[in-house]
């Protein structure tokens, strides 16, 4: 009989290293907008790119953190992310980020994802990791681009340093 931790492992397995920025589960389509978004989080990631990262979103946008208030609007999405940029940068930390979607509803204006992400840290002083799950929805603008306008995650594993495990802008 498998324990919990090899129950949990199995039915949420992390996004392997070597995946695209953004990967589909079978059956899922890919959809070119809003996958940018994805590719544009984790390109965001990898260069501690706060304004590009908060460009990602709506300027009326909700983000959902564990244990957090919702922070509203780009600005405010933003700024949380600049922080938890700058503490990465103070430790020398590598960021990067990587999506699976497991499941995609699209209209012509709007599509809602749910999904994992893994966030790797590298440093001098060693790595760990974080898997959790999320749902995004993102919306066309007038303009014709993509942004997210809901965001929320959670972890699904305790950060651990040197293995599996807290995660984004909160």
């Amino acid at each position: 009989m498998l324990g919990l931790g090899a129950a949990i492992a199995e039915a949420t397995p992390a996004v392997p290293a070597d995946a695209p920025p953004v990967s589909h589960e079978n059956g899922v389509p890919a959809h070119a907008g809003v996958d940018a978004l994805y590719e544009g989080m984790h390109q965001g990631y990898a260069s501690l790119d706060a304004d590009g990262v908060g460009r990602l979103y709506t300027e009326t946008a909700h983000y959902l953190s564990p244990q957090k208030d919702i922070k509203r609007g780009r600005t405010a999405i933003g700024e949380g992310f600049a922080g938890m940029f700058a503490r990465a940068g103070e430790r020398g930390e590598h960021l990067d980020i990587r999506f699976r979607i497991v499941k995609r509803q699209a209209r012509d204006d709007l599509v809602a994802d749910v999904g994992y992400y893994t966030l790797r840290r590298s440093s001098g002083d060693g790595s760990g990791e974080d898997t959790g799950k999320f749902v995004t929805v993102a919306e066309r603008d007038a303009s014709g681009a993509w942004r997210f306008s809901v965001d929320g995650y959670s972890a699904i594993r305790p950060w651990q340093p040197g293995g599996s495990s807290g995660a984004s802008g909160d």
